[in-house]
């Protein structure tokens, strides 16, 4: 899988975020809301990285898809918490990965299993950030950690590396 290099991540986040709905161009996230964030992702006590433009990644490593990173952004009402399987070139789109993912996206709980706008496979988790506390974020983060791996492996029939 490729892996994309750390000052390029939320460039890419903001624009998938974009192109996928997630964001509406109008959305603003104040400064309060930033440090809630930022103090949620402490109370998590997972190690994180911040990055420009209201991102902050964690990285994880599974049993099955490796090295990955699960991804958190907001807007004023969201927090977005996702990671990319795989990429789009990488993917082969047969009727059978459709119905593993469908089969997964029915089997797992709290998260949407798709494709963004440019074709890259994803596992998302789409939070109220007024309702949630530093426990469900952890919470939300492990969830699309344990989804990433169990989906990679369900899927890797499917992905060229």
């Amino acid at each position: 899988m490729d892996r994309v290099r750390a000052g390029m991540i939320a460039p890419l986040v903001g624009a998938w975020l974009v192109l996928a709905g997630a964001v509406p161009l109008h959305a603003q996230t104040n400064a309060a809301d930033v440090k809630k964030v930022v103090r949620l992702l402490d109370g998590t006590g997972l190690k994180y990285t911040a990055h420009e433009g209201k991102v902050w990644t964690v990285d994880f490593a599974g049993k099955k898809i490796g090295r990955s990173t699960v991804i958190v952004t907001s807007n004023a009402r969201l927090l977005v918490i996702f990671a990319d399987i795989a990429k789009s070139k990488t993917v082969e789109k047969t009727a059978p990965l459709m119905q593993a993912l469908l089969h997964a996206d029915h089997s797992f709980d709290y998260v949407k299993i798709g494709f963004d706008d440019d074709g890259d496979l994803f596992v998302r988790i789409d939070a109220p950030l007024r309702v949630t506390d530093a426990r469900q974020l952890k919470d939300d983060i492990r969830q699309v950690m344990r989804v990433a791996d169990d989906l990679y492996g369900a899927v890797a029939p499917y992905i060229k590396r």
